[in-house]
């Protein structure tokens, strides 16, 4: 069997149990919502963002002005662990 990453293909052996999982229609649902979430945060990653700094620049299109505890009860992020988003990377810059 093979199994799809986004970074390649990646051979395994098949086995029942593998087999069992593949006729799971919510077994396949959760991976192809895994792959797309990798797949997405590595685009994001390309541009020097993380899916948590994209959510927080999204957040502020409709609050146009917020302070770190209104951005993070918007996008449901600790206030604690806001003060890290917001003063990283791409998003700092653009949030500062």
């Amino acid at each position: 069997m093979l199994i799809l990453r986004y970074d390649g293909v990646v051979a395994q052996e098949d086995t029942g149990t593998e087999q069992y999982l593949l006729g799971s229609t919510g077994y396949l649902l959760a991976r192809v919502g895994m792959e797309a979430r990798r797949a997405w945060a590595q685009m994001l990653g390309g541009l020097g963002l993380t899916p948590h700094q994209f959510g927080m620049l999204m957040a502020l299109v409709p609050l146009t002005a917020a302070s770190q505890q209104q951005l993070s009860r918007a996008v449901g992020v600790d206030p604690r662990n806001a003060a890290v988003l917001v003063g990283s990377s791409v998003a700092g810059a653009a949030l500062g």
